[in-house]
């Protein structure tokens, strides 16, 4: 699979070294792609076991995590880091994905 991206030049700014190799590296074939497609047929037939686990059950679960990430939520809505304040990809995104469900 290609793929192709474009940075907004709108700025004037001109991509990096790193962006440039970044895009180069986007645009190579994925050498786990055939790996990939062999996993995803295979789940076609097999079967998704039952957890056991019921709404109720889950819903206690998730509200902990959700009651938990929201104690470190900024102004902006980003979960921070309490170790070095930041913002870091996975915790907004767990937050707002186990919000969501």
């Amino acid at each position: 699979m290609i793929i192709k991206h474009r940075f907004n030049n709108a700025g004037g700014s001109k991509q990096t070294e790193n962006e440039r190799e970044y895009l180069d590296l986007l645009n190579r074939s994925n050498p786990i792609e055939s790996l990939v497609k062999e996993f995803m047929k295979r789940q076609e037939s097999e079967k998704i076991k039952d957890s056991g686990m019921n709404r109720e059950h889950y819903m206690l679960v998730v509200e902990k995590r959700v009651r938990q990430f929201a104690a470190y939520q900024d102004a902006r809505g980003a979960i921070c880091d309490t170790f070095d304040g930041k913002e870091h990809e996975f915790a907004t995104a767990s937050f707002a994905k186990a919000g969501a469900i």
